[in-house]
C-alpha cells in the first residue's frame, strides 16, 4: 500500500480538490494482489448471496489492515483532530446488470449540517475540519457512466438550504441527469476520500460485464456517532492492538488536556480497554 509522502496523508493536489469539491481520489492506493485476496476471501463469503450491504470486519485481518493503515490514520487525524474513532464499515455490492435492468434504487443525501448538524465542514487553523469522512475502497473498476457513488462536487459549501434527498425530488424531479452530477471512474485499487458535508448518493448500476464491489470504512471525532454503536462494538473482540482497540472504542467526549489524544501516540488509551 501507498507509503504517506507528507505526514498527514494529503499532498497539495488532494488538499486542493478535498476543499473545493469535498472529495479526492488516491489512485493506486492499494496493491492488485491485495484487492485479488480481498476479493477471493469476499467470493467465497458471498458466493451465491443476492448482497447490497454485507459486514466484512469478521472475515479476514486483511480488513483490519485497511481499517488501520498508517496512512489513512494520518488524514483522519489531519480532517478529523485528535481522538478520531471509526463509526461503522459495510461492503457494497450488486452483480453485473441485466441488459435492460440497472440493479438498485437512486438516491442523494448527506449534505451540510445533516443527520442533526453532524456533517459540517469548516476551513481553521489552515486545514479542512470535518464532521465525518467516509473512506472509500474500490474493489473493481467503475467506467464513467456505470452507476454507482454519484457526488455533487462543491455541495459541502453550499449556502443553499436544501437537502440531498430534496435536491434529488425537487430539483432532478428523482432523476438522476444533470451535468453537475459526478460518477467518477475509479480503478481497482483506488480510495476515494469524501466528507459526509457533500451531497452524494447512488445511481443505477449499469454495466453488464461486472459487479460493483467496494468498501467503505466511515470515521468521526471522538464525541459523535451515526450509527448505533453495537454495530462496532461486536468487532472489538478481534482487535489486534491498541490502535484497533481505540478505533472501535465507543463516544467518547475529550477532556481538557487531552489534546494529544491520537492513534499511535499512546499517552491515553481508550476506556473500551
Amino acid at each position: 500500500m501507498k507509503q504517506d509522502p507528507t505526514g498527514h496523508g494529503f499532498d497539495k493536489r488532494h488538499i486542493f480538490e478535498f476543499d473545493v469539491f469535498g472529495y479526492t481520489i488516491l489512485r493506486n492506493f492499494l496493491p492488485a494482489e491485495m484487492v485479488g485476496t480481498m476479493n477471493t476471501i469476499l467470493d467465497a463469503r458471498l458466493e451465491g448471496h443476492a448482497v447490497k450491504k454485507f459486514p466484512f470486519l469478521n472475515l479476514d485481518p486483511v480488513f483490519w489492515d485497511l481499517m488501520s493503515h498508517p496512512r489513512v490514520m494520518n488524514i483522519c487525524r489531519y480532517l478529523l483532530g485528535a481522538g478520531f474513532r471509526l463509526d461503522s464499515t459495510f461492503g457494497i455490492q450488486f452483480e453485473a446488470a441485466a441488459s435492460e435492468t440497472p440493479a438498485g434504487r437512486e438516491d442523494l443525501h448527506a449534505g451540510p449540517f445533516a443527520s442533526q448538524g453532524a456533517f459540517r465542514y469548516a476551513w481553521y487553523d489552515n486545514k479542512p475540519q470535518c464532521g465525518q469522512i467516509v473512506c472509500v475502497y474500490y474493489l473493481e473498476d467503475v467506467e464513467e457512466g456505470d452507476g454507482g457513488l454519484v457526488l455533487v462536487p462543491g455541495s459541502h459549501k453550499m449556502n443553499v438550504a436544501i437537502s440531498g434527498p430534496s435536491i434529488h425530488k425537487d430539483i432532478l424531479k428523482a432523476k438522476m441527469e444533470a451535468w453537475w452530477l459526478h460518477n467518477p471512474a475509479m480503478k481497482a485499487g483506488d480510495l476515494l476520500i469524501f466528507t459526509e458535508a457533500v451531497v452524494h448518493g447512488t445511481q443505477t448500476w449499469k454495466n453488464t460485464r461486472h459487479r460493483r464491489r467496494n468498501l467503505q470504512y466511515c470515521y468521526g471525532p471522538p464525541c459523535q456517532a451515526q450509527r448505533d454503536y453495537e454495530q462496532i462494538r461486536k468487532f472489538l473482540p478481534l482487535a489486534r492492538n491498541d490502535t484497533e482497540r481505540d478505533l472501535l472504542r465507543p463516544p467518547y467526549a475529550l477532556r481538557y488536556g487531552d489534546a494529544k489524544v491520537a492513534q499511535g501516540e499512546n499517552e491515553w488509551r481508550s476506556p473500551v480497554r
